[in-house]
């Protein structure tokens, strides 16, 4: 991985202030992205090696818990399943409007749940048949102390069961690591079908690997993880960080009720209360 010293220096000659939340949006980090994809790759890995103060990480263990609290709340009066994607967008421009440096993850979830009746694994896979109605296997945030929230692990159709069996999100500082990726973790049940109607070669996974190599790269730089509840494992396996483009104020949300994310966060301040009120300073 990448010092944080050469991710600022990296970001300096670029002109950018490092010391701005969402300085990924400024035009010359966009600029640059054009050029080079894997720079989001970068602000990920300064997200999480970035020098954050004591008090801001107080701040943060005190107030993202309340925060990521609300928005599951939210989701379930929604209803709706499967958001994962849309939840995350929007809880990373709240994160940020509350000072909260964040990057949004998306790669696989594999779920082993040694106790669960039937289909003791799943599998949120990265690689699936085109034109499916998910387009990413899953997607997580990163908000520093915290090193996983998992707001959609029990909002996912057709594992109603998960709820009894896992807790309703996930939010942690810890992790513990992962031995190894395996094919199912990767390549979503339908698109294998596909290659088997289609009479095409099953690739094994280091074949997959070899032709995917942006996604082995990211895996390798940003290493696979677990977190265990009870007798559950739960795998993440990483493959690329996503941010909003959106300006906070014209963000749009499927997933709080018809809301948009301005109007979640103004919701959301009612019950907490404001930054301001908490003594955040954005970008602390």
């Amino acid at each position: 991985m990448v010092e944080i010293e050469q991710l600022e220096q990296k970001f300096a000659a670029l002109g950018l202030d490092t010391a701005k939340l969402e300085f990924y949006n400024d035009p010359g980090f966009l600029g640059e992205e054009r050029r080079n994809p894997e720079l989001l790759w970068d602000y990920e890995e300064f997200v999480l090696k970035r020098r954050y103060s004591l008090e801001y990480e107080a701040r943060a263990r005190q107030t993202i818990p309340k925060i990521v609290d609300y928005l599951f709340k939210e989701l379930v009066r929604d209803g709706r399943l499967g958001a994962c994607l849309d939840a995350c967008l929007s809880a990373c421009k709240i994160l940020e409007r509350y000072g909260f440096w964040n990057v949004v993850q998306t790669g696989s979830l594999t779920a082993v749940l040694p106790d669960a009746p039937t289909r003791k694994i799943r599998y949120w896979a990265e690689f699936m048949p085109q034109g499916s109605k998910a387009n990413i296997g899953h997607a997580w945030l990163i908000a520093p102390p915290f090193r996983i929230i998992d707001l959609t692990l029990t909002r996912q159709e057709q594992n109603e069961d998960l709820r009894t069996m896992l807790p309703a999100y996930i939010i942690g500082t810890d992790v513990g690591p992962v031995e190894g990726v395996s094919f199912e973790d990767m390549v979503d049940v339908d698109l294998k079908a596909q290659w088997m109607r289609q009479r095409l070669p099953i690739p094994s996974i280091h074949e997959l690997m070899a032709h995917n190599e942006p996604v082995a790269r990211h895996l390798t730089r940003f290493h696979p993880f677990s977190v265990t509840h009870g007798t559950a494992t739960l795998k993440y396996f990483p493959v690329r960080p996503t941010l909003p483009e959106e300006k906070f104020e014209d963000q749009k949300a499927h997933c709080w009720s018809g809301r948009q994310t301005s109007e979640m966060f103004r919701d959301l301040t009612g019950a907490i209360g404001t930054p301001e009120e908490i003594g955040f300073a954005l970008g602390q």
